[in-house]
């Protein structure tokens, strides 16, 4: 789900008339956001104050009592950062006015155009939802993350970060499979720095970088004469590994009759160099990674399945960047920090409109394409932040058309219209009380009869 979304978003509506309230709530809660509501200023900093995870405040400005000046007051003192969209009535606009100039969000002169009342209400609550992650990550991460060298809070990471320290202790062989440029070798040597071989080496090999018989070279090291260019004898990566962690990335790559002999290795534990008969055996945990689907591979032919089964012990599954935006901002700031370090600058913020094209961005090169565009940001930003003009015109949403929205969706016409005939309805045909209840004049109110044919 899209995190700037209406529906992870909660509105608190304020005004003394009940069926205002019941007018905006049914519209938003059309629009897919959850509701609560207030009567009066009292009632809605109560609600604030208890807890409720309020994103947007939306109020009446003129209340009996306290108004809703008050109430934005209070916010500003309390320093919430939750916008404030104010309702006011002609003769109260110049206070609406100065509330702007003095951090309220925006306001509407009653009855507001509803479809522009609902997109201010989005962006509202995609500015709140962005404030909540910049004041996430000026804050030191809490958990498993930072002590394993990752970033991230999603609920994802942290189940990955819980399981690298469960099965760390353990020899269990550990299969890593996550789309390329999502830190799969950040997770081995995770696994490795808190495993009691921490002491010992980590010793990495990419299956997918090198033909099938230099791989094996690599792997399993090769006396001198072994084959033609052999001048000497070489030590292989398992070797190499004895007593520490050997990661083989992107497995997947490997030619399959190489998957015979690495399946031998892990059988056994121990190896024969090329052009030798001397067993040499091994002491090491293995770590394997890939960006395919192994059990796809399985199924077509392509990888053996003992050998996946040997390898699957202990899965690990790397969301993509797109399945947990909530960890965006950490990383983005995250890489803000180094590499303002790196090049000596003093870039130390992203704004809120570059921000947002980034959440808004799908990654189908997850965490390394965002280090980069967060390197190419800090090279080239001329100030202290980081905007929409340090960030490649390539990172925004996708141009092709929305989803189909499977809900049905009522015009918010007709959601006027069903709400005039209930409040007429409720003052018995009383138009005057009608119109008091809506919170409109009568003149707006016989206006709306004539639009909507109502008699």
């Amino acid at each position: 789900m899209d995190p700037t979304s209406p529906q992870t978003s909660t509105i608190l509506l304020v005004d003394d008339e009940a069926n205002a309230l019941r007018v905006l709530s049914a519209i938003l809660q059309e629009a897919g956001y959850a509701c609560v509501t207030a009567q009066s200023v009292d009632e809605a900093i109560s609600r604030i104050e208890g807890g409720a995870p309020i994103d947007v405040l939306v109020t009446d400005l003129r209340m009996p009592g306290r108004s809703g000046l008050d109430l934005f007051e209070h916010v500003q003192t309390r320093a919430l950062k939750i916008p404030v969209i104010f309702l006011t009535a002609y003769g109260t606009v110049d206070s609406a006015v100065r509330a702007v100039k003095e951090g309220a969000f925006y306001y509407f002169i009653k009855p507001p155009d509803y479809t522009l009342f609902c997109e201010v209400v989005r962006r509202a609550a995609e500015h709140r939802r962005l404030t909540r992650h910049m004041a996430a990550v000026s804050r030191p991460a809490k958990g498993a993350g930072p002590a394993l060298g990752m970033v991230g809070q999603s609920r994802g990471m942290r189940e990955i970060f819980q399981l690298i320290q469960t099965v760390a202790e353990s020899q269990a062989t550990v299969l890593i499979q996550g789309e390329s440029g999502t830190g799969k070798e950040l997770i081995a040597r995770a696994v490795h720095s808190q495993s009691p071989r921490h002491r010992n080496p980590f010793v990495g090999i990419n299956c997918g970088a090198l033909p099938p018989t230099l791989l094996e070279s690599e792997l399993f090291g090769h006396e001198k004469g072994a084959f033609t260019s052999a001048v000497g004898r070489r030590i292989g990566r398992f070797e190499l590994a004895d007593g520490g962690t050997l990661f083989l990335d992107e497995i997947g790559e490997m030619d399959v009759s190489l998957q015979v002999k690495l399946l031998r290795v892990l059988q056994e534990r121990e190896f024969e160099r090329v052009g030798s008969s001397a067993r040499i055996k091994v002491d090491l945990r293995l770590v394997a990674a890939s960006n395919k689907d192994l059990k796809a591979e399985v199924e077509a032919g392509r990888f053996r399945a003992d050998l996946f089964y040997r390898l699957n012990v202990i899965p690990i599954r790397i969301p993509p960047l797109r399945e947990r935006l909530d960890d965006l901002p950490l990383l983005a700031f995250h890489f803000l920090e180094r590499y303002a370090g790196l090049n000596k600058k003093e870039v130390k913020g992203i704004d809120s409109p570059a921000l947002s094209r980034m959440m808004s961005y799908s990654w189908p090169g997850n965490v390394r394409e965002l280090e980069n565009v967060i390197e190419r940001g800090v090279v080239l930003c001329s100030g202290s932040t980081l905007t929409e003009r340090d960030i490649p015109p390539d990172i925004a949403p996708p141009s092709g058309p929305p989803p189909p929205e499977t809900r049905e969706v009522k015009p918010l016409s007709l959601l006027e219209k069903e709400t005039i005939i209930d409040t007429l309805r409720r003052a018995y045909g009383n138009k005057s009380k009608a119109a008091r209840m809506l919170g409109i004049s009568r003149k707006v109110l016989y206006a709306r009869l004539r639009e909507y044919g109502i008699e």
